[in-house]
């Protein structure tokens, strides 16, 4: 189930933030991808956030989402916020 979940918020990664992944390579290196090295603006976090929700079907913590460092705990964070509703 965690593997699912992960999955699809890799998915959703990948489309939003597009070519910018492939420098990643696998799954586990973009789990891993600090969030600040990625270079994105506001607009563009902003979005990646309110995807990962839709595909979730979930409004998740604001402060958790922002403590977050990494891909992996974005979407941790939010797949959890889903599990919990």
């Amino acid at each position: 189930m965690a593997n699912e979940a992960h999955q699809r918020g890799l998915a959703v990664v990948r489309t939003v933030l597009g070519d910018q992944v492939d420098a990643f390579g696998d799954d586990t290196a973009l789990m891993a991808a600090r969030i600040e090295q990625l270079g994105l603006d506001s607009l563009v976090k902003l979005d990646l956030v309110l995807q990962l929700e839709d595909a979730y079907s979930t409004m998740a913590n604001e402060t958790a989402v922002a403590d977050c460092q990494t891909i992996g705990e974005l979407i941790a964070v939010i797949s959890r916020s889903s599990a919990q509703s």
